[in-house]
């Protein structure tokens, strides 16, 4: 048997690997980072069919941006197709990129690790020094809504022809995030400086550990044009078309916030004053009585409660607050606005409005309310009194026994009282049915019983001149119906935004009919 020379069994059994090689591969753009840089990794594997993976992180850091690339390479007539992917992610301390599977023609390949070194400062001479993003806040230990200002800056090279500069908005969980007005921009030292201002509320107590944030610079990278010894291509027109976007990316620093919560039943922080008003004290009944409660103060406004009063009786429909917020002499406050409509057919008293916030300045909670207003209802159902509860006891007891009185002795009728009776009731119902015979002879149907009713409410509805007297016909019902409680927040809007919305008064006409129908009140012809 020929023994096979030592050098060529080893070829044989490297082929297999250098084969491996061959069909994937990877590599990073840089092994030594300043901390807040970037990594871009990339995968590049050649074959018919290949799945690269789903990475969301890579070495316990998020994956910020990926990209893909395909090509096809012909060497010594033999054609092939490249794939690569690229992940780019922000390594805070060193870190291995573990191996990662990739299927290339229905075979799973491993690409190698490699060791990322990431150092706290650049070298003086570093280019990466050129561009930085600073994060920074006001304070770092807070209560649950006390509002904390957030500033980030990017800086770069002025004499660098960046085209595009972006940086990603904060999005912190459990912060409400406010931006301030635009992005300040200005120059010093040879630098560019783009600043944005945000006002950050937690939701929730805890430790919380903001950023990084990250921010991307793009500038024009030239590349190869047809024709380059042609001075007529030689222009920026040409230079323009002819060039790629080149893209820089780098992270920010990270900062540490306390949470403390706030006591319980609290919501707001800051200091906050409250006011109720009402439009008038006495009202018709079935009309409309407007609320007014408006806070106004500084801290976390947009926190403030929506009140919805619990009124007996009454029909109550409550709009959400209209907030107006901002800065002002350096804190964050505002004025919130909330209406409240009443409708109610007896008296009624509008119950006082409590507002509880932490003062910012004592660290106590405070306490504010508003006055109980009293409402005479004109015109409507009086008011149960004790006398009537004391009569409606007694009939709910059981039968009572009713005593004659001696001085109104009864008078038994004489038989013939009772025919004189028979004989005219017999009459009267001789002619109702002829009449009822008659009109439906004449009409088709027989007429309502009622002028009122579920007749007169269509009417009023269609007979409604402006939105507003349509608003007050529709709040009764507001409660029994979507379609309805739909249509006055629209009028509600006409009369108070301007808004143009149409209303549609047939369709709502016979929605009330039809409410009215269910509330036990005999219909009329529709209109």
């Amino acid at each position: 048997m020929r023994k096979i020379p030592g050098k060529l069994l080893f070829l044989l059994l490297l082929s297999p690997l250098l084969l491996m090689a061959a069909k994937l591969h990877v590599d990073v753009d840089r092994k030594s980072i300043v901390k807040g840089d970037t990594v871009t990794l990339t995968i590049t594997a050649e074959g018919e069919d290949v799945e690269f993976p789903v990475l969301k992180s890579i070495g316990g850091y998020p994956v910020l941006a990926t990209a893909r690339k395909n090509s096809i390479s012909i060497i010594n007539g033999k054609v092939s197709r490249v794939f690569s992917k690229s992940y780019t992610f922000a390594p805070m301390s060193d870190v291995t990129v573990p191996p990662v599977e990739v299927k290339i023609d229905s075979k799973i390949y491993k690409t190698e690790p490699l060791k990322i070194e990431v150092t706290d400062a650049p070298p003086a001479a570093s280019s990466s020094a050129e561009v930085s993003l600073d994060l920074s806040v006001d304070k770092s230990d807070v209560h649950v809504g006390e509002p904390v200002e957030v500033e980030v800056t990017l800086k770069y090279p002025a004499n660098r022809d960046y085209v595009e500069v972006r940086i990603k908005k904060p999005e912190f969980a459990n912060f409400w995030i406010k931006q301030l007005g635009e992005a300040q921009e200005y120059r010093r030292g040879g630098f560019r400086f783009k600043t944005f201002r945000y006002l950050i509320f937690a939701q929730k107590p805890g430790e919380y550990r903001l950023g990084p944030l990250f921010a991307k610079l793009a500038r024009r990278v030239r590349i190869e044009r047809p024709f380059a010894n042609d001075p007529f291509f030689d222009d920026d027109f040409f230079n323009t078309m002819f060039a790629r976007l080149e893209w820089k990316r780098v992270a920010s620093n990270s900062v540490d916030l306390h949470v403390d919560p706030l006591p319980s039943g609290v919501e707001l922080y800051g200091d906050f004053n409250i006011t109720a008003s009402v439009d008038r004290r006495e009202v018709d009944a079935g009309k409309p009585l407007h609320i007014q409660i408006r806070i106004e103060g500084y801290g976390n406004i947009d926190d403030v409660p929506k009140y919805e009063p619990d009124i007996p009786d009454a029909v109550v429909y409550a709009d959400e607050p209209k907030i107006e917020a901002g800065m002002e002499n350096g804190r964050y406050g505002g004025i919130s606005v909330q209406k409240i409509t009443v409708v109610a057919d007896r008296n009624y008293t509008v119950p006082a409005f409590t507002l509880r916030y932490m003062d910012a300045e004592s660290g106590r909670v405070v306490e504010k309310r508003t006055d109980p207003v009293k409402i005479r209802v004109k015109g409507g159902s009086p008011a149960v009194t004790k006398s009537d509860e004391e009569g409606l006891n007694r009939s709910e007891s059981g039968p009572q026994s009713v005593k004659k009185s001696p001085e109104q002795p009864e008078k038994p009728g004489t038989n013939e009282d009772e025919g004189a009776l028979f004989w005219l009731y017999l009459a009267l119902a001789f002619l109702a049915g002829s009449g009822a015979v008659f009109a439906y002879n004449r009409f088709g149907s027989f007429p309502a019983r009622r002028e009122g009713g579920a007749k007169a409410a269509y009417r009023k509805i269609m007979g409604a001149k402006s939105d507003k007297e349509l608003l007050e016909l529709l709040l009764p019902y507001m409660k029994q119906s979507e379609l309805i409680e739909s249509a006055v927040h629209k009028l509600e809007e006409n009369l108070f935004e301007n808004r143009k919305h149409k209303i549609d008064k047939r369709e709502l006409a016979w929605e009330v009919e039809e409410i009215e129908e269910r509330n036990g009140v005999e219909p009329g012809p529709r209109m």
